[in-house]
């Protein structure tokens, strides 16, 4: 009810501060709608036998259909009353029992044991406290006995004064009490290095950054080429490669990555550099004080103002 009330000024109201000038109509709303599912009738109907009449309901009874005398009128009020009060009653078993099978399909039976720990929700606010500020879960309290099979009941006592409960507390206001000297174990075994995994991800990011630093070295390699270069070294160089593929051979399964990587690390190749050219790859060489790559330089020769050097990747 206190939700509907709620939802209802909230759509009424235009100013928060004349909200009980409100409360009067929303009940009257509430209490003449037939809207719960539980009874299908409206609270007033259920109370007085009969639905509420507004104003423009009592002016719209035809005379001729009021009763002829009070007793007349007294018995078939009463009759009413009772039929409808039955018929509500049944309508709220079949809703309990829609209820109980939604509330079944999600629920998880406890695993509670005699001698658990458990802690107790309680209900009842004594007067003077306020229920939003009471801690309602107490305890800790024991379990000494359970219930009847498959009602999820047990017996209780209270660890402070061991008193025993008299009557049996259902699972749903119960919960397993953690106690602050209980803690869980998270050393680790003598065998385990926690130290491990990190040397692993340094590994991993060393090698990442390496091949980084390669792609990086490689592209300003072929971007230092001069644009006013000999067109025939270029296509001497593309008839080698081309040459040199065409004798390889293609490796086994097995043995295919091995030769792949063996192949790429020893792979030659010819190009046409500056000296200040071969300053840079050397200073790119060098990462964070560290030697990533190195570069032997073969059969140095000028040509045409350029320096035709031969490098293999070490």
């Amino acid at each position: 009810m206190n939700s509907f009330i709620v939802q209802s000024l909230r759509a009424q109201l235009e100013k928060q501060t004349d909200w009980p000038n409100y409360i009067a109509p929303i009940m009257m709303a509430y209490r003449m709608t037939p809207a719960t599912q539980s009874t299908q009738y409206s609270p007033f109907h259920l109370l007085f036998g009969q639905e509420m009449r507004a104003p423009i309901d009592v002016a719209l009874i035809p005379k001729s259909t009021l009763p002829k005398n009070h007793r007349e009128y007294l018995n078939k009020f009463i009759k009413d009353l009772l039929l409808t009060r039955d018929v509500a009653a049944e309508n709220t078993k079949r809703a309990q029992a829609k209820y109980k099978t939604q509330h079944d399909k999600r629920a998880v039976k406890p695993t509670y044991l005699p001698g658990d720990k458990v802690m107790l929700f309680c209900k009842k606010v004594k007067k003077g406290e306020s229920p939003k500020l009471k801690v309602r879960w107490t305890g800790p309290f024991t379990i000494t006995n359970l219930g009847p099979p498959d009602c999820n009941t047990f017996k209780l006592r209270r660890d402070s004064d061991n008193k025993i409960s008299k009557k049996l507390v259902n699972a749903s206001r119960l919960k397993v009490f953690n106690s602050k000297t209980d803690r869980p174990d998270y050393l680790l075994d003598d065998n385990d290095d926690p130290f491990e995994e990190d040397e692993d991800d340094e590994d991993e990011n060393q090698q990442v950054q390496n091949e980084n630093t390669e792609n990086q070295t490689q592209d300003t390699m072929s971007n230092s080429q001069p644009k006013n270069a000999p067109r025939n070294n270029q296509n001497k160089n593309n008839q080698s490669k081309n040459s040199k593929q065409s004798k390889k051979v293609l490796p086994d399964n097995l043995n295919e990555k091995q030769n792949t990587n063996k192949t790429a690390q020893q792979a030659t190749t010819e190009i046409q550099i500056t000296p200040d050219d071969v300053e840079k790859i050397i200073s790119s060489a060098w990462v964070n004080k560290k030697l990533c790559y190195k570069i032997k330089i073969k059969n140095m020769s000028k040509q045409n103002g350029y320096t035709k050097i031969k490098s293999q990747r070490i």
